[in-house]
């Protein structure tokens, strides 16, 4: 070859076969993991628009398995196949390190140079896409998959899909895919190429911002990050960001665009993507309707080839643009003369007025200017939808309008108040109040009735105080008797049937209200006004709940809850039955249910819903009654900072209600006493009245607990002129309950209220009553004699608990944590203990063989293995007689026979006979399906583990398998506590487990998975990577391994946000 050409050979070389340079780059597990299922294929197919890290990712495998590869870069002169095959076998000589052959390169030539090659080797088209439309030059690379031998195995990286028969490659298994979706980076990667590769420390809701603008797409994060890399300071950079959020700073995206993308499309395929740029919705008829038949083939072979679209979710036929990309071709449909921006714009009318694509329309006129008749279309669609509660679609299509129109006009402003009305109660309602009076001005009577009607269903909503309702029920009633023959028969009805619920909240004990909350449903069902009717059931389970019908309640609730339930985390009532529902769980006594349904609320409730707080302050007060009182603290604690606005119920309950209970929980009588005063001050009536009846039982619970007896019946007394037991028949046992304890304490007779009590729990079969503290709860019931205790589902465990704890023995012993012996309730001095070594190895040996005793020679082989018998003996029985000294002469706990040793039965108890006895009952309470008392059971039996088994001899052979097996069994406790948290939707209390058992188990990655799925639930999703990095490292420190491929999967599952299901923690086991 002559040096000239051999020149030209090297340049060839270097110019289509050079690997992309790696430089700052994530390693990415995740996809190392998924290219493992490959599996030796013939053909990989990496298919995904422009940088979206499809050749880095290549190359970075590549670095790390040391394959033998050829890296081909495809161009635009390849389309001609001699060139492609003329650069392709410059390519396997430069490989092969042969000269080239002075012959005709033809297929057959290629094939024979491959052949020659005998090891492994990867043969890698990069930019593939420049081959498309091409068939002869694709036929080339289809027909070397086909017939070249085994040892090479190809590589297409593309940013479109090859136009070649890959069905038969994947029949035969030998195709592997990885698309746009697998090459997406998720919020995990994104986060450790932000702080591990490149340092930069950004904020974690700021990162899930720019990722619902960026979609996973590295490129554009590499953009970012460069930039950011330019400012020293953080506050420049998170300026630049929100710059950025805010559609400014785009301009290196935008050429990105314009040099990468948009320069290598047809005419036709600019225009088509041009034309449908102002749209958020993309089909191939809204192509069609904009630029003929012509366009919509433009538009399929562009969804083919994956152009920064997607799919929109649940609909295969429609599809949206990359929010980046989208932004890109706007700034050139505005670069339109503005003559052919309209008339594109005008076509659309007819084609969305047509399909009555009310969400396109409106914009459309609006950026025609036309704005009257986008309002006008508006407000007809809002006024059909606004009876489905669809308030998020009013918000989204308000938005449209300009500023200056939706703040100066009195139309737009009451559709956004009545789409704001549940999410922003407070803000909204002197907003239409205000409209009430521009409308009786305009004369629009029928928009006054809505407000009304809005206003009506915010109030029972918000649970407000009496007096409130009974002002917005008068203020009805008036408009009604002047204006009713004027309102909208549909309307009309409805008022008509909402104004009597108003009046039985008002007065509850009054006869008919069950009735009213019926009629109610029945119109509104009737008129298909789903508000209403949502707003009519509610109050209906209310009346339920009132009564003490707890399993009518829980039916319809449920029923209600199964008609919104496809589109719950949307509505605005779905947070509210999750509320009433845990109310049902809680006075029927399963309140591990009832925290259940406050969290499932809490999880569909954005931070600044302003119902929120109701669902919060439920939970603190549920963890009361189940005894959680730390847990509830926390809560409480939590909560301090939320603003409560002037609800009387909030505040009633958060400022007064629940730290006078945590006091008296905590029995902390002087700050309960504070609170129950503070309460009870003249001019706090209407606190008291805002949580009525409810709020008097437990201001006589407390007054009993600081044995005020006197305000205790007053309280009593009070109430009861107001209660009827046919209104509030669940709350007069409550009271008949509170009233039989006050009476014992005080040495008065029970018989009245206890006969009352008993007869009402035997009639209607209540297994709980609205009383906070479960040992008063069972003082109740021991007193009035209800022998249907051991059904009721908050005392089950306590009862069993008790009868543990209330054994007595007259020698107890500790072994958890710090050693402790007690004689008769006496400890004996640990100095007099300690002395004293060899006795204290025996009585911890004995303690091992508690239930069966021990062989002296056992004992003989353990202490004294190389002394005489005799000697062994005598050594024993020295230690024996001093033991007894230690125990007193005058108690007999030791057992002394020819051969064995042990403890008196029934004389000796240890922490450890307690903590597996809580584990023993549990597992059968879980077995039988009692969750709750499970979990109380497990909480004892953890709760006396307060350190290892004999934590101090670490190094005594005997009591080292008696430990481990203990700390296993306390593993196992934790592992099952936490699933059970899980599915009772008590997440946090399922992260304390699973924090206990990490500390004494690290390296167990179920447990890990466990805490994993934990976090997220309580919206703490950033934290996963840190869990599974913390679990990463101790596994290599300890055994150089890494995580196994479930926890890696359930890592990036998480991470992904992807929905989290009971499925995902049930399958894990303690093994």
């Amino acid at each position: 070859m002559s040096e000239q050409n051999s020149t030209a050979s090297r340049q060839v070389f270097h110019r289509n076969f050079r690997k992309p340079y790696l430089h700052n780059i994530l390693s990415r597990t995740r996809l190392h993991n998924l290219f493992k299922k490959r599996d030796n294929r013939k053909l990989t197919l990496i298919h995904a628009k422009a940088g979206q890290g499809k050749s880095i990712f290549l190359s970075d495998y590549l670095d790390l398995h040391h394959e033998q590869y050829l890296w081909m870069r495809i161009d635009t002169s390849m389309k001609d196949p001699r060139k492609l095959l003329t650069v392709l076998n410059e390519g396997i000589n430069c490989l092969d390190k042969l000269e080239r052959e002075n012959t005709e390169i033809t297929f057959d030539t290629t094939i024979s140079l491959l052949n020659r090659i005998s090891e492994p080797l990867l043969l890698i088209f990069d930019d593939y896409q420049y081959l498309a439309g091409n068939p002869e030059s694709e036929k080339i690379i289809t027909d070397l998959i086909e017939y070249t031998p085994s040892p090479i195995r190809f590589f297409i990286l593309s940013r479109t899909i090859p136009d070649f028969p890959l069905s038969k490659l994947r029949s035969k298994r030998e195709l592997f895919e990885i698309g746009g979706a697998d090459l997406k980076f998720n919020l995990e990667e994104i986060t450790a190429l932000f702080e591990k590769v490149f340092q930069l420390s950004i904020e974690k809701t700021m990162l899930e911002t720019l990722d619902a603008i960026l979609q996973g797409w590295i490129t554009g994060y590499i953009f970012l990050i460069e930039k950011l890399s330019c400012f020293i300071s953080e506050e420049e950079q998170q300026q630049y960001i929100q710059s950025f959020i805010n559609k400014g700073q785009r301009q290196e995206f935008f050429e990105f665009f314009s040099s990468e993308v948009f320069n290598y499309f047809t005419s036709c395929e600019k225009n088509v993507l041009i034309a449908l740029s102002p749209f958020n919705t993309i089909t191939n008829e809204l192509a069609i309707c904009l630029g003929g038949k012509e366009s919509g083939k433009c538009l399929d072979k562009l969804i083919h080839d994956t152009t920064f679209m997607s799919k929109d979710a649940g609909d295969s036929l429609q599809y949206h643009f990359h929010p980046l990309f989208a932004d890109y071709l706007k700034t050139l449909f505005n670069e339109l003369e503005e003559e052919e921006q309209v008339a594109l714009l005008r076509k659309t009318v007819p084609f969305f007025e047509k399909s009555k694509d009310v969400q396109n329309l409106i914009p459309v006129l609006i950026k025609l200017g036309e704005i009257d008749q986008a309002k006008k279309i508006f407000v007809s669609y809002a006024e059909k939808i606004l009876d489905l509660t669809q308030h998020n679609k009013i918000r989204g299509l308000l938005k449209l309008f300009p500023l200056k129109v939706r703040t100066e006009d009195p139309l737009l402003g009451y559709y956004s108040a009545l789409a704001l009305n549940l999410e922003k109660p407070f803000t909204t309602r002197a907003q239409l109040f205000q409209l009430l009076g521009h409308f009786k001005e305009t004369g629009d009577i029928d928009r006054q009735a809505r407000i009304y009607i809005t206003l009506l269903a915010n109030f029972f909503f918000y649970q407000e105080s009496k007096e409130n309702v009974k002002e917005i029920v008068r203020r009805v009633s008036n408009f009604l008797d002047a204006k009713g023959e004027d309102v909208s028969p549909d309307k009309k009805e409805i008022l008509l049937a909402l104004l009597p619920l108003g009046k039985d909240w008002i007065d509850s004990n009054k006869d008919g209200s069950f009735e009213n909350a019926m009629r109610a449903e029945e119109t509104s069902f009737k008129l298909n006004n789903e508000e209403a009717f949502l707003c009519s059931r509610l109050v209906l389970a209310r009346n339920y709940l009132q009564c003490g019908e707890f399993s009518s309640a829980q039916k319809l609730l449920n029923q209600t809850w199964n008609m919104i339930d496809d589109k719950h985390l949307f509505h605005p009532y779905a947070a509210l039955l999750k509320f009433y529902l845990g109310d049902a769980e809680f006075y029927s006594g399963d309140i591990h249910k009832a925290i259940q349904h406050v969290q499932e609320g809490l999880n569909i409730s954005s931070p600044d819903f302003a119902f929120r707080p109701y669902l919060e302050l439920n939970l603190i007060l549920y963890n009361l009654y189940l005894n959680n009182i730390d847990q509830a603290e926390k809560l409480f604690e939590s909560t301090r900072d939320t603003h409560l606005g002037e609800n009387l119920y909030l505040n009633y309950y958060r400022v007064y209600l629940l730290q006078m209970l945590i006091a008296y929980r905590n029995q902390n009588w002087r700050r309960a006493e504070y609170y129950l005063n503070r309460l009870l001050e003249e001019g706090n009536e209407s606190l008291l009245l805002a949580d009525y009846p409810y709020s008097y039982t437990a201001l006589i619970e407390v007054s009993i607990g600081l044995k005020n007896y006197e305000t205790a019946r007053s309280l009593l007394s009070t109430v009861r002129e107001d209660v009827s037991e046919k209104h509030y028949l669940y709350t007069s046992a409550t009271l008949f309950a509170l009233e039989c304890i006050c009476n014992f304490r005080e040495n008065k007779s029970t018989t009245v209220p206890a006969k009352e009590l008993k007869k009402i729990i035997k009639e209607y079969g209540y297994r709980n009553l609205d009383i906070c503290n479960p040992q008063m709860l069972e003082e109740v019931c021991k007193t009035a004699g209800i022998k249907e205790t051991s059904d009721f589902t908050r005392l089950k465990s306590v009862n069993l608990a008790a009868k543990l704890k209330n054994n007595t023995y007259s020698l107890d012993i500790h072994t958890f944590g710090s050693f402790g012996l007690f004689i008769h309730g006496n400890e004996i001095p640990s100095d007099k203990l300690l002395s004293q070594k060899r006795v204290m190895d025996l009585l911890k040996l004995l303690i091992i063989y508690r239930k069966t005793g021990i062989h002296k020679d056992t004992i003989y082989e353990t202490f004294w293995p190389k002394y005489s018998y005799k000697s062994a003996r005598d050594n024993l029985n020295t230690i024996i007689y001093r033991l007894r000294n230690i125990f007193g002469k005058e108690n007999t706990f030791l057992s002394t026979e020819v051969s064995t040793i042990g403890f008196v039965p029934d004389t000796v108890h240890t922490d450890v006979d307690s903590f597996l006895s809580f584990n023993d009952l549990g597992e059968k309470a879980a077995l039988a399906g009692e969750t709750g008392n499970a979990i109380e059971l497990f909480k004892e039996a953890i709760a006396l583990y307060k350190g290892d088994f004999l934590e101090g001899d670490l190094y005594s052979d005997f009591i080292r398998d008696e430990r481990e097996s203990l700390k296993r069994t306390y593993l196992g406790i934790l592992f099952t506590l936490s699933k059970l948290f899980l599915s009772t939707g008590d997440f946090l209390q399922a992260i304390d487990s699973l924090k206990k058992f990490n500390n004494k188990e690290p390296l167990y990655e179920p447990a890990t998975r466990l805490y994993m799925i934990a976090s997220s639930l309580i919206g703490s999703r950033s934290s996963v990577p840190r869990i599974f990095e913390e679990l990463n490292h101790n596994l290599r420190t300890s055994y150089d391994i890494s995580p196994d491929s479930r926890t890696v999967s359930l890592k990036n599952y998480l991470t992904e946000g992807k929905e989290i299901t009971a499925a995902l923690w049930e399958e894990e086991t303690f093994i």
